[in-house]
Protein backbone atom coordinates (compact mmCIF):
# COMPACT_ATOMS: atom_id res chain seq x y z
CA UNK A 1 0.00 0.00 0.00
CA UNK A 2 1.63 3.36 -1.15
CA UNK A 3 1.16 6.14 1.05
CA UNK A 4 2.60 8.79 -1.77
CA UNK A 5 -0.39 10.97 -2.01
CA UNK A 6 -1.16 11.29 1.90
CA UNK A 7 -0.03 14.08 3.23
CA UNK A 8 3.02 13.04 5.12
CA UNK A 9 4.49 11.76 1.92
CA UNK A 10 5.18 7.91 2.88
CA UNK A 11 6.84 6.10 5.59
CA UNK A 12 9.50 8.00 4.37
CA UNK A 13 7.51 11.57 5.29
CA UNK A 14 6.80 9.95 8.71
CA UNK A 15 10.64 9.10 9.31
CA UNK A 16 11.66 12.41 8.31
CA UNK A 17 8.82 14.17 10.76
CA UNK A 18 10.22 11.50 13.31
CA UNK A 19 13.71 13.43 13.04
CA UNK A 20 12.16 16.64 12.79
CA UNK A 21 10.73 16.31 16.40
CA UNK A 22 13.79 14.52 17.82
CA UNK A 23 15.83 17.35 16.61
CA UNK A 24 13.60 19.35 17.60
CA UNK A 25 13.38 18.24 21.11
CA UNK A 26 17.53 17.96 21.69
CA UNK A 27 17.58 21.70 20.89
CA UNK A 28 14.42 22.74 23.06
CA UNK A 29 16.51 20.39 26.07
CA UNK A 30 19.70 22.04 24.71
CA UNK A 31 17.98 25.51 25.67
CA UNK A 32 16.67 24.06 28.90
CA UNK A 33 20.36 23.28 29.86
CA UNK A 34 21.31 26.29 29.45
CA UNK A 35 18.76 28.27 30.69
CA UNK A 36 19.00 26.17 34.00
CA UNK A 37 22.63 26.97 34.22
CA UNK A 38 22.44 30.12 33.92
CA UNK A 39 19.24 29.98 37.29
CA UNK A 40 22.06 27.73 38.76
CA UNK A 41 24.68 30.56 38.72
CA UNK A 42 22.41 33.78 38.67
CA UNK A 43 18.74 32.90 40.21
CA UNK A 44 19.96 33.50 43.90
CA UNK A 45 21.21 36.75 42.83
CA UNK A 46 18.66 37.84 40.63
CA UNK A 47 16.23 36.62 43.38
CA UNK A 48 17.53 38.96 45.81
CA UNK A 49 18.13 42.34 43.71
CA UNK A 50 13.96 41.49 42.75
CA UNK A 51 13.31 41.34 46.55
CA UNK A 52 15.57 44.22 47.30
CA UNK A 53 14.24 45.87 45.09
CA UNK A 54 10.34 45.26 46.22
CA UNK A 55 11.63 45.87 50.25
CA UNK A 56 12.83 49.15 48.89
CA UNK A 57 9.95 50.56 47.02
CA UNK A 58 7.23 49.23 49.70
CA UNK A 59 9.60 50.90 52.43
CA UNK A 60 10.65 54.36 51.11
CA UNK A 61 6.98 54.80 49.82
CA UNK A 62 5.86 55.27 53.46
CA UNK A 63 8.43 58.12 54.61
CA UNK A 64 7.32 59.90 51.37
CA UNK A 65 3.73 59.27 52.58
CA UNK A 66 2.07 57.89 49.42
CA UNK A 67 2.02 54.29 50.81
CA UNK A 68 -1.26 52.54 50.67
CA UNK A 69 -0.27 51.03 54.08
CA UNK A 70 -1.29 54.21 55.74
CA UNK A 71 -5.05 52.16 55.82
CA UNK A 72 -3.39 49.02 57.50
CA UNK A 73 -1.37 50.48 59.95
CA UNK A 74 -3.01 52.96 61.24
CA UNK A 75 -5.84 51.36 62.85
CA UNK A 76 -3.39 48.15 63.77
CA UNK A 77 -1.19 51.29 65.63
CA UNK A 78 -4.75 52.26 67.55
CA UNK A 79 -5.42 49.01 68.23
CA UNK A 80 -2.16 48.85 70.09
CA UNK A 81 -3.03 50.80 73.03
CA UNK A 82 0.69 50.55 74.69
CA UNK A 83 2.10 50.78 70.90
CA UNK A 84 -0.06 53.96 70.39
CA UNK A 85 0.94 55.94 73.78
CA UNK A 86 4.77 55.72 73.44
CA UNK A 87 4.97 56.46 69.86
CA UNK A 88 2.81 58.89 67.41
CA UNK A 89 1.58 57.23 64.05
CA UNK A 90 4.09 59.77 62.10
CA UNK A 91 7.09 58.49 63.82
CA UNK A 92 5.92 54.70 63.60
CA UNK A 93 5.42 54.80 59.59
CA UNK A 94 8.42 56.25 59.15
CA UNK A 95 10.56 53.95 61.35
CA UNK A 96 8.31 51.24 59.66
CA UNK A 97 9.25 52.46 55.91
CA UNK A 98 12.62 53.48 56.66
CA UNK A 99 13.42 49.69 58.04
CA UNK A 100 12.04 48.00 55.17
CA UNK A 101 14.13 50.38 52.53
CA UNK A 102 17.10 49.31 54.96
CA UNK A 103 16.02 45.74 54.38
CA UNK A 104 16.07 46.14 50.81
CA UNK A 105 19.50 47.83 50.59
CA UNK A 106 21.03 44.94 52.97
CA UNK A 107 19.89 42.53 50.47
CA UNK A 108 22.01 44.03 47.65
CA UNK A 109 24.93 42.69 48.76
CA UNK A 110 26.05 39.38 50.25
CA UNK A 111 27.62 40.50 53.22
CA UNK A 112 24.55 42.26 54.70
CA UNK A 113 21.77 39.66 53.44
CA UNK A 114 22.39 37.85 57.07
CA UNK A 115 21.56 41.18 58.71
CA UNK A 116 19.09 42.38 56.55
CA UNK A 117 17.54 38.98 57.11
CA UNK A 118 17.13 39.15 60.60
CA UNK A 119 15.67 42.81 60.16
CA UNK A 120 12.85 41.17 57.68
CA UNK A 121 11.86 38.40 60.54
CA UNK A 122 11.22 41.38 62.75
CA UNK A 123 9.49 43.35 60.30
CA UNK A 124 7.33 40.40 58.99
CA UNK A 125 5.77 40.04 62.94
CA UNK A 126 4.75 43.12 61.99
CA UNK A 127 3.14 42.53 58.95
CA UNK A 128 1.44 39.36 60.63
CA UNK A 129 0.38 41.51 63.30
CA UNK A 130 -3.07 43.19 61.64
CA UNK A 131 -4.04 39.57 60.96
CA UNK A 132 -4.29 39.41 64.18
CA UNK A 133 -4.79 42.81 65.88
CA UNK A 134 -7.27 43.96 63.84
CA UNK A 135 -9.07 40.78 61.86
CA UNK A 136 -11.62 42.25 60.91
CA UNK A 137 -9.96 44.47 58.73
CA UNK A 138 -8.16 41.38 57.29
CA UNK A 139 -10.83 38.64 56.65
CA UNK A 140 -14.17 38.63 56.00
CA UNK A 141 -15.68 35.33 57.08
CA UNK A 142 -13.13 32.87 55.35
CA UNK A 143 -12.51 35.10 52.56
CA UNK A 144 -9.69 37.90 53.20
CA UNK A 145 -10.40 41.15 52.44
CA UNK A 146 -7.81 43.77 49.96
CA UNK A 147 -6.00 44.59 53.49
CA UNK A 148 -5.54 40.61 54.47
CA UNK A 149 -4.73 39.62 50.94
CA UNK A 150 -2.03 42.17 50.40
CA UNK A 151 -0.64 40.58 53.71
CA UNK A 152 -0.82 37.30 52.92
CA UNK A 153 1.15 38.25 49.35
CA UNK A 154 4.17 39.39 51.01
CA UNK A 155 4.12 36.56 52.89
CA UNK A 156 4.32 34.38 49.89
CA UNK A 157 6.98 36.34 48.54
CA UNK A 158 9.68 35.94 51.49
CA UNK A 159 8.56 32.28 51.67
CA UNK A 160 9.11 31.90 48.05
CA UNK A 161 12.78 33.23 48.46
CA UNK A 162 13.22 30.47 51.76
CA UNK A 163 11.78 27.59 49.25
CA UNK A 164 13.81 28.56 46.53
CA UNK A 165 17.31 28.84 48.99
CA UNK A 166 16.63 25.83 50.26
CA UNK A 167 16.05 24.00 46.71
CA UNK A 168 19.14 25.58 45.74
CA UNK A 169 20.94 24.10 49.05
CA UNK A 170 19.71 20.78 48.43
CA UNK A 171 20.67 20.92 44.45
CA UNK A 172 24.26 21.95 45.33
CA UNK A 173 24.54 19.74 48.17
CA UNK A 174 23.34 16.40 45.94
CA UNK A 175 26.10 17.92 42.81
CA UNK A 176 28.79 17.69 45.17
CA UNK A 177 27.71 14.26 46.40
CA UNK A 178 27.40 13.22 42.53
CA UNK A 179 30.84 14.75 42.00
CA UNK A 180 32.83 13.06 44.89
CA UNK A 181 31.29 9.66 43.89
CA UNK A 182 28.62 9.18 46.28
CA UNK A 183 25.11 8.87 45.28
CA UNK A 184 22.34 10.92 46.94
CA UNK A 185 18.95 9.27 48.00
CA UNK A 186 17.13 12.37 46.29
CA UNK A 187 18.68 12.08 42.77
CA UNK A 188 17.29 9.76 40.42
CA UNK A 189 14.51 8.80 42.07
Amino acid sequence: MSHEGTPWGGIGGIRRLADGYRGLRRTGEAIDARFRGWERRHGHRALRYSLAFVFFWFGITKPLAISPADAVVRPTLAATPILNELVSFQLFFGILGWWEALVGLGLLWRRTVRLAVACMCVQMAATFAPLFVIPGEAFRWWAPRPVGDRLLYRQELRARDRGTRRRHARFGAAVREASSGARSPGIGR
